[in-house]
């Protein structure tokens, strides 16, 4: 029996503890094929449209570029042009220094930094065509359709390049009324709730898309408060139902201070302990709260009713 035993791969069965022998002879198991280490293989091309993979795109493409080129790669994420610190002269004596070794030292640190700077200037030209490498046709129609592209375009101005490839698959739309767009973004952004089995990350990261979104879309957006507060209330309820009541209830009571800036509110989640709760769980009002709070001056106050079963006698 153990001498047929395979596993998914078609190798042998080392690990079940039994080798594979075949007229007394050892057999040797198939290599096994592995995943591309290479991260630029793990890039997506970028799509347009109401169901483009942008968020996906921006987290992959990030680690590539700094990969590729280093620091410049930064600019993903920054939104600007990474720029080397200053030489801290206070790190070289040159009041005692017979042999001039402090000062040589601060002159190869000089040229390290002038050098990074240089390399990086370089690299821009690089990685602007690796960026248009990875637009699929309709992502590059619609920048090419852009105000700026044809300034872009002569230029290669790479921080321009990324702006605009960010502003273009921010539209939640492929319709062009400003009316369409701005409603779109305002549903989406509402209906961003943590699902049952997501974890708190990928939530984190998918409110802060659809808040870009919102803002991209021309939208008067939230208060920080605000926006803190909406992300705990979407917040999956029956993991984090207690966890809400207990932050509203602690808020009113003045025990804690309001936690009145996003990334305040996804610290404190991040590190709750939660448990999935085998009881019903009733919320009422959380489900109910939507961007529009402030226009119709709902108060943001909740009441959680817990069920728990009968004891057993």
């Amino acid at each position: 029996m153990g001498d047929n035993i395979k596993d998914t791969h078609g190798t042998d069965s080392k690990r079940h503890g039994k080798p594979r022998f075949k007229n007394g002879k050892k057999q040797q198991g198939k290599p096994v094929q592995t995943q591309s280490l290479n991260s630029d293989a793990v890039v997506p091309m970028l799509r347009f449209g109401v169901a483009n993979n942008f968020d996906l795109f921006k987290r992959k493409v990030s680690i590539t570029c700094q990969e590729k080129y280093n620091n410049l790669g930064q600019l993903i994420m920054d939104e600007q042009y990474y720029i080397p610190p200053a030489v801290d002269m206070a790190l070289y004596d040159s009041t005692n220094d017979p042999h001039d070794i402090e000062k040589g030292r601060l002159r190869e640190a000089q040229k390290r930094r002038d050098k990074e700077i240089d390399d990086m200037h370089i690299d821009r030209t690089s990685m602007y065509a690796y960026l248009i490498s990875k637009l699929s046709k309709e992502s590059q129609d619609k920048i090419q359709g852009h105000a700026d592209w044809e300034d872009i375009e002569k230029t290669r101005d790479l921080l321009k390049l990324w702006i605009v490839i960010k502003k273009c698959h921010q539209i939640l739309t492929t319709s062009k009324v400003a009316a369409i767009i701005k409603t779109t973004a305002q549903e989406e952004d509402a209906a961003c709730k943590q699902g049952p089995f997501e974890h708190i990350m990928d939530y984190k990261r998918w409110f802060d898309a659809k808040l870009d979104a919102l803002k991209a879309s021309g939208n008067v957006v939230a208060s920080e408060a605000d926006i803190a507060m909406d992300f705990m209330y979407g917040l999956d309820n029956a993991r984090y139902a207690e966890f809400k009541a207990e932050v509203i209830n602690n808020m009113q009571k003045g025990s804690i201070v309001c936690l009145d800036d996003l990334n305040k509110m996804y610290m404190v989640t991040s590190r709750q302990v939660v448990v999935k709760m085998a009881r019903k769980v009733v919320v009422q009002h959380l489900q109910q709260w939507t961007r529009y709070h402030e226009r119709v001056k709902i108060p943001r106050q909740v009441v959680i009713v817990t069920m728990r079963a009968p004891a057993t006698p």
